[in-house]
């Protein structure tokens, strides 16, 4: 039975690291969600247990709500904003998203508000995000906002994967509906062409409009894919 590593969000916001065994990975997937856990992420372990995962150029939404669960609770333990950057940069694993840490640390210790200095790199900090830090700082609660945050971000990652899974039916039926339609257009209707040239008589105008069209698509099929 295949050993997976897994990372998953509690209910209080909290990260639950571990590693269990599964028929699969779906199986798992469907264990830990009947739990009621917030999947985050989930990798197979090789043999010598390294995660088998690639490396992704871009930071997922699912890290950057891992990020600001991890935040979150040292903020609640009373870190300071600074050193609870330290830590968070300990723990990051993507280089991009780790040099945008540390200059957000750099401007904070200067002096900069955290709003201020995540604004700056807008491509890991969403400027919903940086607003919300900015009104939580305004009015000192910056842990219920980064709290708020979190759950609006679960609520959208469970609703983007409602409607991905909503559309994939469809999505394919579409595919495949395009793909027969040119076959049709390209290889049968040709045929028939064939055959009704044979006839030597005049065609309805619908029949030749058609037969004109499957020709032209024929010709300059290349072109079109």
């Amino acid at each position: 039975m295949p050993a997976f590593h897994y990372k998953v969000g509690r209910e209080d916001g909290s990260i639950l690291t571990k590693e269990a065994e599964a028929d699969s990975e779906e199986a798992l997937r469907r264990e830990l969600e009947d739990q009621g856990f917030l999947i985050l992420e989930v990798k197979k372990r090789g043999a010598l247990g390294i995660s088998l995962g690639g490396k992704r150029k871009k930071q997922s939404t699912e890290d950057f709500l891992v990020f600001n669960q991890e935040f979150l609770v040292l903020l609640r333990a009373g870190l300071p904003i600074v050193q609870s950057l330290d830590i968070l940069l300990e723990r990051a694993t993507h280089p991009a998203f780790n040099e945008a840490l540390v200059d957000v640390k750099t401007e904070v210790r200067g002096g900069k508000a955290l709003s201020d200095a995540m604004a700056r790199h807008t491509g890991f900090f969403p400027e919903l995000y940086c607003n919300s830090l900015r009104a939580g700082e305004k009015t000192g609660n910056l842990p219920d906002v980064i709290e708020r945050y979190i759950k609006y971000s679960k609520k959208m990652l469970v609703i983007k994967r409602q409607v991905i899974t909503a559309l994939t039916y469809p999505t394919f039926l579409v595919g495949m509906t395009v793909l027969l339609l040119i076959v049709l257009l390209v290889y049968v209707v040709p045929t028939f062409s064939q055959i009704y040239s044979d006839f030597k008589s005049d065609l309805p105008l619908p029949t030749v409009m058609l037969m004109n069209t499957t020709r032209f698509l024929k010709e300059y099929f290349l072109v079109f894919a």
